[in-house]
């Protein structure tokens, strides 16, 4: 069905959907100052295994729709959000034995009175699936709220 002015109908919405995606990562590309890549793309440029674990801790694997890859020269960057925090795990392959794993995580928001965010170096070390476990038990020990009945 065509619209008055003769375009098909619901074409609209979508190239603003488009519009808009392209727009945010264009901004996300500029603040980062690295390209978003797929994780086809991060597999390709060998980190399979890293791709691996990311969709053991996904629900249903689905890191597409949770995570941002973020390519730098030397290394890949996935970012992931919750409410509060941002969290970055960089991944460095262990070639000439330089390989790293580790993480970041930053508050989304500032605290009350401040005008900057806080951040903090979670677990870092070599490249490894030991590494990796460290990491997740410190993004959820991060997360972790105390109780108030107590």
């Amino acid at each position: 069905m065509k619209t008055n002015d003769g375009r098909e109908e619901g074409k609209v919405e979508v190239d603003k959907a488009v519009d808009r995606k392209s727009h945010a990562v264009e901004m996300l590309e500029k603040e980062y100052q690295a390209k978003v890549i797929t994780f086809q793309n991060a597999e390709e440029k060998g980190y399979g295994e890293f791709i691996k674990w990311l969709k053991g801790i996904t629900r249903y694997g689905n890191i597409e729709r949770t995570m941002l890859v973020f390519d730098y020269e030397d290394r890949i960057s996935v970012k992931f959000f919750t409410s509060e925090h941002r969290y970055s795990i960089s991944a460095r392959l262990p070639e000439n034995d330089r390989g790293y794993l580790g993480c970041t995580s930053s508050c989304r928001t500032p605290k009350v009175g401040e005008t900057w965010t806080r951040g903090s170096d979670l677990a870092d070390g070599k490249y490894s699936e030991k590494t990796f476990v460290e990491i997740m038990a410190d993004i959820v020990s991060y997360e972790m709220k105390n109780l108030q009945c107590f």
